[in-house]
């Protein structure tokens, strides 16, 4: 018997309006490679996505501290700097985990991504990681390819289907973040397109099983290899569904132990969601809303669409339909973890449904169907919000890149943080500052020639050294009018790590910048340091 899925008539469509769909679906994918290349730096690449803290950094693995990845100095940190060191350690071996890691258990048991990036890296520790912060954004594209075969770009409601997948809170947040759920996500889909030609294959159970190492909520999706076959093909399907993630998890639970955070994502039916209902509606008599607390109630009012189309309108018979309703049970009981905050966890837990809902949502009237679609795909405000916040880096004065070797400069203590303009970078200190000089040699420990440039400018004329411990690199006066130096880096000591530290300082007393009495005291000023070729 074929599904609705197989039988529904197809979206009236025109060669012209194919060719318009597809037009902006190469915009949207442009769109898209714009935003994330803000985030891209070009030594530490895109391991800006994983939000690695400082303090995680230094009680973390070691390579975290040596190789190239970006370290937040001043936001909080978010689940993806754990994954990133699974990928050093897919083994699960080292005892080190159990500090580097929030909740080793936990996360471990989502290791397909990290099993890749080690695959790709070879034992190589920043290849590793950063092919790690490359997953999320090849399943980006692989998933809009995949989805074009579920929502040809032929008419508007399969256009508002595909987007409201592709940007959706859930897949950019997975993005932003380097998390799991947009791998599985991808696989699951592909479970779907294999359920769609061929109900019931082990092709897809084989798919779901992966998704399941990624995500282990994909096992919901389990549902749909079920109907419609003798009991021994089920049972064998079943098998292969959970034997990869049963036998991953008792060896997760015999090399890290036990996971005793998890239980606190479940509750009593509906109970997190009536509270992410009730905080939502008092936010918008906050003065301290924004449009994050517009954005996570559209989210809300998306998913709530979302698991009330699929409860009340069964279509049992459909793959999609299947896949989806194990996820509206699951929403149901998921706890507050999951709903708090934003991004809520639950957009990227239930991607599954949104995929389900799309599909199905097509098949009624083009009307209905468009006010469906429409509604339940509102979290693309929230997805959109999420990635196009990149802000700048706030500590770095400047990075280069010479043959084989890499620079960053960071501000250290001491100053009164980095000013910018369209034209120059600077930094005042009332007296003593630091600032670190890091070194990244691919090709060995010779490095190029190159000079640290910079400009010192005094509040008033002040006496100014520069220090890299005992060592004297320079001194003299910081005119009001600047002036110009340049440091060989080959007469700097670069550590283990590394890296190298200088101290400026300056006896000359500051003097406040202003008459107000929170002025602050300034003495002297870095501008447009830089690193160039010598």
């Amino acid at each position: 018997m074929p599904s609705p899925s197989a039988s529904a008539a197809p979206a009236p469509a025109s060669p012209k309006l194919s060719r318009l769909g597809l037009l902006v679906v190469v915009l949207l994918g442009g769109i898209f490679i714009f935003a994330v290349s803000r985030y891209h730096h070009p030594v530490y690449g895109f391991t800006r996505f994983f939000q690695l803290q400082h303090e995680v950094a230094a009680r973390g693995l070691p390579e975290l501290r040596e190789g190239r990845v970006f370290i937040n100095e001043n936001h909080a940190g978010y689940d993806g700097q754990f994954y990133a060191q699974l990928a050093l350690r897919p083994t699960l071996q080292d005892p080190a985990l159990q500090t580097a890691l929030d909740n080793p258990a936990l996360r471990a048991r989502r290791i397909l991504g990290s099993w890749v990036a080690a695959l790709v890296g070879l034992g190589d520790a920043t290849r590793t990681l950063h092919a790690y912060a490359w997953i999320n954004l090849v399943s980006w594209f692989a998933l809009g390819a995949l989805l074009l075969r579920l929502f040809p770009a032929r008419s508007l409601n399969h256009l508002i289907a595909w987007t409201g997948l592709m940007a959706s809170c859930g897949v950019l947040t997975s993005v932003r973040y380097a998390l799991t759920d947009l791998p599985a996500f991808l696989l699951l889909t592909g479970a779907l397109l294999w359920l769609q030609k061929r109900p019931g294959s082990l092709g897809a159970a084989a798919l779901m099983a992966g998704a399941s190492l990624a995500r282990e909520t994909a096992l919901f999706a389990g549902l749909a290899l079920l109907p419609g076959q003798p009991w021994r093909r089920r049972v064998l399907r079943a098998a292969l569904l959970v034997t990869p993630l049963a036998l991953w998890m008792l060896y997760v639970f015999l090399t890290l132990g036990r996971d005793t955070n998890s239980l606190r994502n479940f509750t009593w039916p509906f109970s997190a969601w009536a509270q992410k209902s009730t905080e939502v509606i008092a936010a918008f008599s906050d003065p301290q809303s924004n449009i994050f607390t517009w954005a996570g109630a559209l989210c809300l009012l998306s998913v709530t669409v979302q698991v009330l189309y699929l409860a009340l309108r069964p279509r049992r018979h459909d793959p999609a339909w299947q896949l989806g309703i194990g996820y509206v049970g699951l929403f149901a009981i998921l706890g507050w973890p999951t709903f708090e905050g934003f991004p809520s966890a639950y957009t990227r837990i239930l991607l599954p449904l949104s995929l389900a809902f799309n599909v199905l949502a097509l098949h009624e009237t083009a009307r209905r169907a468009l006010v469906l679609l429409l509604l339940g795909n509102l979290s693309v405000f929230a997805g959109v919000a999420m990635l196009t916040d990149s802000g700048t880096i706030d500590h770095e004065y400047t990075h280069a890149v010479l043959a084989d070797t890499a620079y960053v400069v960071d501000e250290g203590d001491g100053w009164f943080g980095i000013e910018r303009d369209k034209n120059h970078r600077w930094s005042w200190s009332s007296g003593e500052g630091t600032i670190t000089v890091r070194r990244f040699a691919d090709a060995g420990p010779t490095a190029p020639a190159a000079l640290l440039r910079l400009m010192l400018v005094g509040f008033i004329p002040a006496e100014v050294t520069i220090r890299q411990g005992d060592q004297l690199l320079w001194q003299g006066t910081a005119p009001r009018e600047g002036h110009t130096l340049s440091l060989p880096l080959d007469a700097l000591t670069f550590d283990a790590r590394g890296a190298a530290t200088l101290t400026f300082t300056s006896p000359t007393p500051p003097q406040p910048e202003a008459p107000n009495p929170d002025a602050r005291p300034l003495c002297f000023a870095i501008y447009d340091l830089a690193i160039v070729p010598r």
